[in-house]
């Protein structure tokens, strides 16, 4: 809301935090399409709303996004992972799922991993919390003789792929392209009648006072 009281012509989502603070609310998403502002989702929470928004007008972008939007994934967990606090860069902890999978399906298709293994690294890492996915604490559940677990850690090390900063690029490509007056594809583009509650009320009142009078939106 912010954003857009700012003079946002467009707005891409890709990450977010849960747990420790709320995630981007779906209203807020819906409060920036009924004013005519793009929104666009990709990566990870970003393709989760964007699947879940799609409907109203909301722009998915990459793999991720469209698994959740077919139905091929429905657990949020699957791009969820933890890491380090800002003082460390937010280094990475552990693996999200998406990420994971992306790794293992290309191990596979350079028959680098056998179908057996990569079946049972998928099983493993989906059978762990996503506080947990990490590919020491999948190897360690696998059951692998020491020489084929060294050498698919190596493996791992050397072929990790993140599907999700893959999608995330290519937002932030098509937006750079697409300059500074990006806009909703002509298909997607559609009015709905967006409901005031309280909650959005509020929020929009206490924006506004933080930062003087801004203009309101109608979907039109």
């Amino acid at each position: 809301m912010e954003a857009i009281r700012d003079g946002a012509s467009c707005i891409a989502l890709i990450d977010g935090a849960f747990e420790t603070q709320a995630s981007v609310w779906h209203k807020e998403i819906l409060y920036a399409l009924s004013g005519g502002v793009p929104v666009f989702g990709a990566s990870s929470i970003g393709a989760l709303r964007a699947a879940e928004c799609h409907t109203f007008g909301m722009e998915g972008v990459g793999k991720v996004f469209e698994d959740f939007r077919s139905g091929k994934r429905t657990a949020d967990d699957d791009v969820a992972v933890i890491h380090a606090p800002a003082e460390l860069s937010y280094h990475l902890l552990t693996e999200a799922l998406v990420d994971l999978e992306a790794t293992i399906d290309h191990l596979a298709a350079s028959m680098l991993l056998d179908v057996s293994e990569a079946t049972h690294l998928r099983h493993e890492a989906r059978g762990l919390h996503f506080k947990h996915r990490t590919w020491d604490s999948i190897l360690d559940k696998s059951g692998f003789d020491p020489d084929r677990t060294r050498a698919i850690r190596a493996l791992l090390i050397d072929h990790r792929i993140s599907q999700k900063e893959r999608d995330a690029l290519q937002l932030i490509n098509i937006l750079t392209q697409a300059g500074p007056q990006c806009r909703i594809s002509v298909e997607s583009e559609r009015c709905f009648e967006f409901n005031r509650t309280g909650f959005i009320a509020d929020l929009e009142k206490a924006v506004f006072q933080r930062h003087g009078q801004g203009r309101r939106y109608d979907c039109t």
